[in-house]
């Protein structure tokens, strides 16, 4: 391997990033409407381009990403960090699959005392069916915040959000967002 990048790392690498908005520019090597999509020597040449571009081995870009793609397509929790990188794959997933999935943004909108560690703001990503009940983004929500969910009350246009509804329940778009906010008592 001849870059100055590993592949697999488990934690965030610029390298990825580079890499994601370098393949972007070639729709050949994940559109599947696109004309040189099956051209694998085309595609090849591709690799190599991408390859001397970032100064790594063209295999070593091909296999990083096709792992992140299908990490990306199977909602893999291992590709957080990248996951907006990886959106404009959106585009080009298969009708059925976009069709299954609703993504839905989480956004706390104020911090009490106890969680001063994460910031202001925290905006959580989940992407679900359209028929996963609401109990699960907010047992999703407490394992990866750790805010005791009796003092939260999540909100959907102004409404509150029961453990039972789903998203298709309350007519949820792609990227919709379920505002959080915390009890206040005085």
């Amino acid at each position: 391997m001849m870059g100055r990048c590993k592949p697999y790392l488990g934690k965030v690498d610029s390298c990825i990033f580079e890499l994601i908005s370098t393949v972007q520019a070639y729709p050949s090597l994940y559109n599947k409407a696109d004309p040189g999509y099956k051209k694998s020597r085309s595609n090849n040449v591709i690799w190599e381009a991408i390859g001397f571009l970032m100064k790594q081995d063209a295999k070593w870009c091909k296999t990083n990403w096709l792992y992140y793609q299908e990490e990306f397509r199977r909602n893999s929790k291992a590709i957080q960090p990248y996951h907006k990188a990886l959106l404009f794959l959106n585009d080009f997933n298969d009708s059925e699959t976009t069709a299954r999935a609703t993504k839905i943004i989480v956004h706390v909108e104020t911090t009490p005392h106890w969680f001063e560690n994460v910031g202001t703001d925290v905006e959580i990503i989940f992407k679900i069916n359209k028929n996963t009940k609401m109990r699960k983004i907010m047992k999703g929500f407490y394992d990866r915040v750790g805010v005791p969910l009796h003092k939260c009350r999540f909100l959907y246009c102004g409404r509150r959000v029961n453990d039972d509804d789903t998203p298709e329940l309350l007519k949820m778009d792609l990227e919709d967002v379920i505002d959080v906010f915390y009890e206040q008592i005085g």
